[in-house]
C-alpha cells in the first residue's frame, strides 16, 4: 500500500519548536558573551553557533541587548519575586511561620543562583564589569529593588506580630539575609567554580541562614 506523504508544514513553527530555538539562542549567546565579551559578540556569530540565519534571531529578540535583557529578567524578575517563590500573595505568606518561609525563600534563591546558566551569567556580568556601572546592569536594579521591597513588607508584618525582632528596620533585616548570600554567590557559584567550591558555598549558605534565623527570630532571643 502506498503511504501518503505528510503535508508540508507552512507558516510559523509550532510553539515548542520556537521555544527550543529561543533557548538555543540564549545558550549560545551566553557562551559567547562569556568567551569573548558582550561587545565582541555579534548576532551573526550567535546565529552561526545555533545553526540558523541571523534574520531568524529577530523572530525572538529585537537586538543583542534584548538577549541580555532576557538573562536579567530570568535571573531576577519575575523568577525571584516573593509570590513566585512562595506561591501566595504577601498577605497570605505573612500568616505563615517566618522561620519556615525564610528557609524556603533562601533555599529557592540558592538553587536558582547555582544553576549552570545563572553561574555563567554571573561570570559574564563580572567579566564585563557590568555590576553597578554599566547601563545594561540597570536592567537588574528594578527586580532587585522589588525583591527587597516585597521582602521588607513581609518582614515588617512579622515584626508587628512580634515574631521577628523589631529593634532594627525591616530593610536592614532584608540586607542581613540577602547580602551574605550574594557574597557567597560571587565566591562559590560562578562558571569557573569546581564542584567542591560549590558544595562549600552550600555549607556556608546553610550556616548563614541558621545564624540569621538565630538572630532575627524574636522567640529565640528570649
Amino acid at each position: 500500500m502506498e503511504r501518503h506523504k505528510q503535508p508540508t508544514r507552512l507558516g510559523r513553527p509550532p510553539k515548542q519548536e520556537a521555544r527550543n530555538t529561543r533557548e538555543r539562542i540564549l545558550d549560545a549567546a551566553l557562551e559567547l558573551f562569556a568567551a569573548q565579551g558582550f561587545a565582541g559578540t555579534s548576532l551573526r556569530q550567535i546565529a552561526q553557533v545555533v545553526g540558523i540565519k541571523e534574520s531568524a534571531i529577530y523572530a525572538h529578540f529585537e537586538s543583542k541587548e534584548a538577549v541580555f535583557r532576557t538573562f536579567c529578567e530570568q535571573m531576577v524578575t519575575p523568577v525571584v519575586l516573593i509570590q513566585g517563590l512562595l506561591g501566595s500573595e504577601l498577605a497570605v505568606v505573612a500568616l505563615r511561620d517566618p522561620e519556615a518561609v525564610l528557609r524556603q525563600l533562601a533555599q529557592r534563591i540558592i538553587e536558582m543562583w547555582n544553576t549552570p546558566r545563572a553561574r555563567l551569567f554571573f561570570s559574564v556580568m563580572m567579566r564585563e564589569g557590568k555590576i553597578g556601572s554599566d547601563p545594561l546592569s540597570t536592567l537588574l536594579l528594578p527586580g532587585i529593588e522589588q525583591i527587597e521591597a516585597q521582602l521588607g513588607i513581609l518582614i515588617q508584618h512579622w515584626m508587628e506580630q512580634g515574631r521577628l525582632r523589631n529593634d532594627f528596620p525591616a530593610e536592614h533585616l532584608v540586607w542581613e539575609l540577602l547580602a551574605p548570600l550574594a557574597n557567597i554567590r560571587a565566591l562559590y557559584w560562578h562558571a569557573q567554580a569546581t564542584e567542591e567550591q560549590r558544595e562549600l558555598g552550600y555549607r556556608r549558605a546553610d550556616l548563614h541562614i541558621e545564624y540569621f534565623l538565630q538572630t532575627a527570630l524574636s522567640h529565640r532571643m528570649r
